[in-house]
Parts: structure tokens; C-alpha cells; sequence
């Protein structure tokens, strides 16, 4: 009978069991390789020279060590320290050693140990061992493998030079000549190697300046060792015409990307080219010059039609020296095309000279960025002024006020306070008093504007020899004829006795209110041949009455003064006898008129009736005043002012020598 074993041997024998079968375990899987295996890096792109990602270079660089023949009896210890070399035999220990320590589990391999960043800052070749110190102190070393560190991106810090395209325009007949598409060629940069490749792209404005931010490449090949690349005519056609753009980024074998290159441009213009073009024409130049007023009003260069124009074309128009932005045609173009040219580029063109100069307009027709023309004409241009030299810079040229042409003062004859005119002043012409302006010459004009009308009776021609200052008259008719104003502009203006360019003095405000306003008189109709009224003139058709008998009164165009909705006042007078000043009160008829489409402000007749009421009572035989007279007005509010018209009177005589006018 077999005795039992004890707990505890039954432990130790297991434990002695599994050591052995680990030892047996290790032997095997060491005894697969004669010498340690070389350590393994996965960042290596190119196992034929050790080459490594440059994203690695980024961290510590992980090395993975396998399996060795490792220590069996417990608390011994091997340590793998990894060692580098910069190319020559002197290996030196990198990063941190890594202890182990038996037991060991064969699972736990491969190991990893991390060379560290620093040791990768230098481009350069290096090698790269582990050493392994034994538990018993003897050394053993792998095989090196080749590293190979690369940060530097092709072209360095410098932005690649562009790549060169074709100087001729591309159009339908060079994509016809050139079937397989537009040929580039890379600029020769150091340090070529026939593992780098390119991506090149073609693309229009917004241009971006970040790689990241660019459309899919168009081609991403090895750089050829022509260095020359091929643009598809497919996206040549495909983009259209332009302004394209093409650009490049070259990239090494270690993924280092070069920056992204200069843009190159290439001028594309397809489809059936413009024709036809012709001289460009500036319309206010047709008098022969260009001047001070006319760049008031708005220069502007007429581009005539032409033949296979694109909405997409652009007409590019040059003033002299200076080239306008490009202005589009868009689909619906009018012809002739306008270009307006701006203020500041006809003063900068000008610039200090005096008298007429010719100044050169032409035009170029783009499609894309390859011009059709241009096309020239010549215009004079005059902008010369005289007087006191206007500011610099001039930011309200062409405004023709300078501050420095003080304002006149106007007076009247009788009420004689500046710049104001009374009733009392009516009738009478007004006195201007201006002071003569710095740099008068003798022989220059001045011209005096009341409101906006010249009053050609006051120019005045400058003799510096008159004092500095000038008095002239401003005539009634002037004065009428602008009528009554709070606050009436008036003005003068200088020029030479030559030239049509004017500098304006500020404007004076003159409180007008020197004219009573007197409308036309109302007219009758039906007056008889002496303009008396009878009894024909109760009726439209005399030989034909009908309706109620009354006096037709015709009210003029009022509507200078009044509109829909206003009030318009009509009064007939009528007076006993031809002469004297006997009111008949009780025939008197006042009538307040709202406007409106029956009593428009343009004109309408008034009727006053009825007949026995205000007409009749005229004839007064009774008291021998047969004939009597009519007086008739009109008023209205106007301006904050009692309007009232003129007056008509005749005299109306209703006497048949049998009685008065037969009513039907």
C-alpha cells in the first residue's frame, strides 16, 4: 500500500513540472534562430535602406525586440538596452533599458522598447542594435539594422518655384493640336530622387494658400525625370476659360510633403473667339472736348458690339495711364456697352496740367484672362480752372464749389438789408456785392445765377484795376420769375473767356419776398363782339337754348400753384350802371371749389346762377341804368398766402328794347 504524499510535496512537484516544460518551451523557440533577431520597426517604409515614416519622427520610436533564450531559475534577470550607432561601429546606448526577469511567460514577446525622439532630430543614417546583458554577466548583441532619418521635405523651407505651362493661349485649336492636353513642366529642384512623386492641380481663383485646401489633384504620379507632367483635356474643357491656375506639391519617399508651389496661370479662352471689334466711343466728347461739366455729368466709354461675345467675357477699358477693373458682359449685354469712368481716375490722368490734352481710350475684350484688341480712340480733355487753387487732395472734385469764392450779398433799393427783399423792394432790380476772387486776371468772366437761371444782363468782365469790390444788377424780371423764396440760392461763377469750365462761389440765401402773386384773370365765354355780355351769353348755343340760363366763367391752369383737394374761392361782383361803384350785395355769388376730376386744378368753367338771383338784377330800368357791369376772381391760399387773381369787369346789358332776355 502506498503511503500518501503531503500536500506541500504534491505543490513543489507540480511547480518543478511547469518550470520544466517552460525551459523545454523557451529551447525550442530559441533554438529557431542561430543569433538574437534583428529588432523590428514598423515605421520603416522602405525595408532596402531603413527609410522611416516622417510621422514617426513625432514620438519616441517604438523597436520591437523578440524572444531570446531567456532565464528559467527564478529572480534571475537578463536587461536589453537598446544601442545606436551614427554610422560608424560606435554603438551607444539609447532610451531606457527594460528588465526580465525569470519566470517568463514567452507570450509576453515581442517586446518593446521606444528609441527616443531626440535621437531622430538629425536627418542621416544611423544603425540599430539591442544589447542584452545575461544574468550571468556575459554580453550578447543583435544584428544592426539600417535606419534611415528623414525630415527635410523637398525644396526645404523655400515655396517651390511654378511649374512652367504653355505662354500661348490655349483654344479650341490648341486642344485639337494637342489631343492628349496641356503639358507642365516641374522646375529642377535638389536632391531628386526617383522614389518622389507629385500631385499637381488645376483650379480658378479663390486660390488657397493651405495644400489641404485644394481640389482633388488632377494627376499624383512619380516625378518623371523630364519633370514633365500632363493636364487632361477634359479638365482643361471642364473649368473653362480663365485665369486657371495649376500648382504643385512634391512628396519624398519618407512622406515629407514640399509646400505648396507658386501658382502658375494659364490663359484659356474656348469657343468661337470675339470678333468684329471696333473703336471704343466716348459720347460727350462729340462737342470735341471733354470738360469740367461733362465730368460733372458722368464720362463714359461706349464699347460698340462685336461677334462671339460669351457672357463670361469681360470688357477691359483703359483712361490714358490707368487700366479700369474688368467689367463682365452677363447675359443680356446692351450695346453699346458703357464703362463709366470714375472721378479720381479723370482728375489722376489729368493731373496738373493746363489747357486741352489728348488723352488715349482703348478697350480690350477678355475671355478669361487672354485679351481681344485693344481697340484705341483719342479724346481731348480740358479741366482747367482759374482762380483760387482748389484743395489738395480734392475729394469733392468735380464739384465745382471752392470755398474760397466767397458768397455775394444782395440788397434791395429800398429795403436795403443783406441778402433780403421786401414787398417794398418790388418792382426794382436788386444790387449784388461780391468781394474779387484771389489770381483774377483781367479779361476773365463771371456769371450770376439767380436760383438756377443766369442773369446775362450782369456778367461782368474782370478788371483788377475796378477795386476789390464789384457791384451788378440783378433785373425784376429775374427776380419775378423765381418768385417769392425763403431761402433763393444765388451764385456766381468764373471762367476764362475761353473755356467752358466754371468754379462756383457758395451760395448766398437770399429771403425773398418782394412779389405779390397775381394770377390771370378768369375769361367769360360767349362775350358779344364788343366783349360785353347779352342775353346770347346765358347760352352755349344761342340759337339753339337749353337748360338754365348763367354766365360761363373759364378759370385758368392753376396747377403751377394748386392740386386735387385744394381750395379755390370764386366771386362774381355785379355793379348797378357802366360807371359808378353801386355793389348790387344782394347778387353778389361767392363759391368756395374743392378740386377734384370735375373742377380740375388744369382749368374748368364756373357757372353762375341762378339767372333771377345774380344776373337779372343787372338790369335795372326802373332807376335808368339799363346795362350794369360784372366784376370776377378767383382766390386761394398758396404758401402760406392769401392769393388773389386779376380782375375781369364787362359790362352786361340785358336790354332786348321790348323788355329783357326771353327765358324758355
Amino acid at each position: 500500500m502506498t503511503s500518501a504524499v503531503p500536500p506541500s510535496t504534491r505543490k513543489a512537484r507540480a511547480e518543478e513540472a511547469r518550470k520544466h516544460y517552460q525551459h523545454l518551451r523557451v529551447q525550442r523557440l530559441s533554438a529557431q534562430q542561430d543569433d538574437l533577431a534583428d529588432p523590428l520597426v514598423a515605421a520603416i517604409i522602405d525595408p532596402t535602406d531603413g527609410t522611416l515614416d516622417k510621422e514617426a519622427l513625432k514620438a519616441d520610436l517604438p523597436v520591437q525586440v523578440a524572444l531570446w533564450d531567456v532565464p528559467l531559475f527564478d529572480g534571475d534577470t537578463d536587461t536589453v538596452q537598446l544601442q545606436m550607432s551614427m554610422g560608424d561601429d560606435t554603438f551607444v546606448a539609447v532610451g531606457a533599458a527594460l528588465a526580465i526577469t525569470a519566470p517568463v511567460d514567452p507570450a509576453t514577446f515581442p517586446r518593446t522598447l521606444a528609441l527616443p525622439k531626440s535621437e531622430l532630430a538629425a536627418d542621416g543614417p544611423r544603425k540599430l542594435r539591442y544589447h542584452i546583458k545575461r544574468y550571468n554577466f556575459l554580453d550578447n548583441y543583435s544584428p544592426a539594422i539600417d535606419l534611415i532619418v528623414d525630415g527635410t521635405p523637398p525644396w526645404e523651407d523655400a515655396t517651390p518655384a511654378q511649374i512652367a505651362l504653355p505662354s500661348e493661349a490655349i483654344t479650341d485649336a490648341y486642344l485639337a493640336a494637342n489631343p492628349a492636353g496641356v503639358v507642365g513642366t516641374l522646375p529642377a529642384y535638389d536632391n531628386q530622387q526617383p522614389t518622389d512623386k507629385v500631385a499637381f492641380y488645376y483650379l480658378k481663383a479663390p486660390l488657397p494658400s493651405d495644400p489641404a485646401d485644394l481640389p482633388a489633384p488632377v494627376g499624383f504620379i512619380a516625378v518623371p525625370d523630364n519633370r514633365e507632367v500632363v493636364f487632361p483635356v477634359a479638365n482643361i474643357q471642364q473649368l473653362g476659360d480663365g485665369g486657371c491656375h495649376a500648382c504643385y506639391v512634391v512628396i519624398d519617399k519618407a512622406h515629407n510633403e514640399s509646400r505648396l508651389s507658386l501658382y502658375a496661370t494659364l490663359n484659356v479662352a474656348l469657343g468661337a473667339l470675339p470678333t468684329g471689334l471696333g473703336a471704343p466711343v466716348v459720347p460727350l466728347a462729340a462737342d470735341g472736348l471733354v470738360d469740367l461739366a461733362d465730368a460733372r455729368t458722368g464720362v463714359v466709354v461706349h464699347i460698340p458690339t462685336f461677334s462671339n461675345w460669351k457672357n463670361t467675357d469681360q470688357i477691359e477699358v483703359k483712361w490714358g495711364s490707368h487700366t479700369l477693373a474688368a467689367e463682365q458682359i452677363g447675359s443680356s449685354p446692351i450695346f453699346p456697352f458703357p464703362v463709366r469712368i470714375p472721378n479720381e481716375v479723370l482728375k489722376a490722368e489729368y493731373g496738373a496740367a493746363t489747357g486741352e490734352v489728348e488723352i488715349e481710350v482703348s478697350y480690350s475684350v477678355l475671355r478669361g484672362t487672354v485679351p481681344f484688341g485693344p481697340e484705341k480712340a483719342t479724346v481731348k480733355v480740358d479741366f482747367s480752372v482759374i482762380g483760387p487753387v482748389r484743395p489738395v487732395p480734392d475729394p469733392d472734385w468735380p464739384d465745382p464749389i471752392n470755398t474760397d469764392l466767397l458768397a455775394p450779398e444782395v440788397r434791395g433799393k429800398t429795403s436795403d438789408t443783406a441778402n433780403t427783399l421786401e414787398r417794398t423792394d418790388a418792382g426794382q432790380d436788386a444790387e449784388l456785392t461780391f468781394d474779387l476772387y484771389t489770381n483774377a486776371i483781367d479779361g476773365e468772366l463771371v456769371d450770376f445765377y439767380w436760383g438756377d437761371t443766369l442773369v446775362k444782363e450782369a456778367s461782368h468782365t474782370v478788371d483788377t484795376g475796378a477795386g476789390p469790390k464789384i457791384k451788378v444788377e440783378i433785373l425784376w424780371k429775374y427776380i419775378l420769375d423765381a418768385g417769392n423764396n425763403p431761402a433763393l440760392p444765388v451764385h456766381y461763377r468764373i471762367r476764362a473767356a475761353d473755356s467752358t469750365n466754371e468754379q462756383y462761389s457758395v451760395a448766398a440765401r437770399v429771403a425773398v419776398d418782394a412779389i405779390t402773386l397775381t394770377p390771370d384773370a378768369p375769361t367769360f365765354q360767349g362775350e358779344a363782339p364788343n366783349g360785353w355780355l347779352n342775353c346770347d351769353s346765358l347760352w352755349e348755343d344761342p340759337t339753339n337754348p337749353s337748360g338754365a340760363p348763367a354766365i360761363r366763367v373759364d378759370i385758368p391752369d392753376l396747377s403751377q400753384y394748386l392740386k386735387a383737394g385744394d381750395v379755390l374761392t370764386v366771386t362774381w361782383t355785379p355793379l348797378s350802371g357802366r360807371v359808378g361803384e353801386d355793389v348790387i350785395a344782394t347778387a353778389i355769388k361767392t363759391e368756395d371749389i374743392t378740386l377734384d376730376a370735375s373742377h380740375p386744378a388744369s382749368g374748368f368753367t364756373w357757372l353762375v346762377e341762378p339767372y333771377a338771383t345774380h344776373i337779372l338784377p343787372l338790369h335795372d330800368l326802373a332807376n335808368g341804368k339799363p346795362d350794369g357791369r360784372a366784376r370776377v376772381e378767383y382766390a386761394f391760399d398758396y404758401k402760406g398766402e392769401k392769393i388773389t387773381s386779376a380782375q375781369l369787369e364787362t359790362v352786361v346789358s340785358l336790354g332786348t328794347g321790348a323788355g329783357t332776355c326771353v327765358i324758355p
